[in-house]
């Protein structure tokens, strides 16, 4: 008897110590908890009065309610603790797929991004294909020689690792069938990045688990084929530097993207810069370039446009644009086609297409009509690219 009530009355203890820590929270702030980044600003404090809260006057009680929502004390706390259990002990979670051995992958890319590509690309095929062959001829006019680098998500490259809970794909998928189809252009560069990192896997982890990005030691290769592929057309193939590794702990985006307690990491590898670094770099003001790098002393390769996204940077990372006089940076959702192409320079003789496999659509379906009329072939370098 005297242990059931012991039982009670300690239930009774813990549930009002609930209640009353998050005041106690509130105004004292014993406990240390980073906050948690949402990505939106919280609700502010209403400027009504306690009376107009208590009555409701013009909806005041719902205000202070939203912000109360927002800044109750171990808010922070409690979300990472919820979040933490999630995935510690049922492997889940509502921001990402957790496959196993701690592989991630994001909701929103596998159950929205993903799913779209397949419904558009199924009827739009010839869509992307003539977007491709328009881009191509038009830069054959120009001198320059189109060079496209699909690049496959994580999941593509090891299904292994992907749960039961994320959607099923078709046997053929989309991805495939676009690189198809450039493949069997002669007139581009076409970059086989899922048989190079496919091939690859065997050796070395080629994407992190706790991140959507490919490894730096991935782009290293990647970047040595690109270079290997440009140097055969110019008749002039440099010798790239050698692959020396360091093992580092590391914390990805999609590990981060998780409020919890403990963050998960990994060791992971990451290429030692042994590489010629002796270009500069220029930051225009203007225009659609992030960055120019200018190596016209030691470098080999002639100017080469590299229009990608953040797969890019790691191409950058382990040592690509040495080996170029000149590398013009732009990001596919930082510059339009058209803004790219008028301030394309007139020295460039190679653009780099380089995409994620969820970005087909946004990148392809973005081209414009390029018209016979609209030339290029004699336009100088403008002022924000020289």
């Amino acid at each position: 008897m005297f242990l059931v009530r012991s039982a009670k009355w300690l239930t009774i203890g813990v549930f009002l110590l609930l209640l009353v820590l998050p005041a106690i929270q509130e105004r004292s702030r014993f406990i240390t908890c980073q906050e948690v980044n949402e990505n939106r600003s919280k609700c502010a404090r209403p400027k009504a009065s306690l009376v107009d809260v208590l009555l409701n006057r013009h909806g005041a009680a719902a205000e202070y309610e939203k912000f109360y929502n927002d800044h109750y004390g171990l808010r922070d706390l409690f979300i990472r603790l919820k979040n933490q259990i999630d995935f510690s002990i049922f492997s889940k979670s509502d921001k990402v797929h957790v496959g196993p051995d701690g592989w991630l992958f994001y909701r929103t890319v596998l159950d929205g991004d993903q799913t779209y590509l397949e419904r558009s690309y199924a009827s739009h095929e010839k869509d992307y294909q003539s977007a491709v062959e328009r881009l191509r001829q038009y830069l054959g006019h120009r001198g320059v020689t189109l060079v496209v680098m699909p690049c496959p998500q994580k999941n593509t490259v090891y299904p292994e690792f992907v749960p039961p809970s994320a959607p099923r794909r078709p046997e053929e998928i989309a991805f495939h069938r676009f690189c198809s189809l450039v493949k069997h252009d002669p007139g581009v560069i076409f970059i086989d990045v899922f048989a190079e990192l496919s091939k690859l896997k065997s050796q070395y982890q080629v994407y992190y688990r706790t991140d959507f990005h490919w490894t730096d030691v991935a782009a290293y290769f990647l970047g040595k084929v690109l270079v290997e592929r440009i140097g055969l057309r110019e008749g002039m193939v440099p010798r790239y530097h050698p692959l020396l590794v360091k093992t580092e702990l590391f914390r990805g985006g999609q590990a981060l993207f998780i409020p919890m307690l403990w963050t998960p990491e990994e060791r992971a590898q990451f290429p030692l810069q042994n590489w010629p670094e002796g270009g500069r770099y220029d930051h225009p003001t203007q225009g659609p370039y992030e960055f120019i790098y200018r190596n016209h002393e030691k470098g080999i390769l002639p100017c080469v446009v590299v229009y990608g996204d953040s797969f890019a940077d790691g191409l950058l990372r382990t040592g690509f644009n040495t080996y170029f006089k000149e590398v013009y940076r732009a990001r596919v959702r930082g510059a339009s086609w058209d803004k790219l192409l008028e301030a394309l320079p007139a020295q460039a003789k190679y653009l780099v297409v380089e995409h994620i496999e969820v970005a087909t659509d946004f990148v392809w379906t973005g081209l414009p009509r390029l018209d016979e009329g609209r030339q290029l072939a004699a336009r100088p370098a403008s002022a924000a690219t020289k």
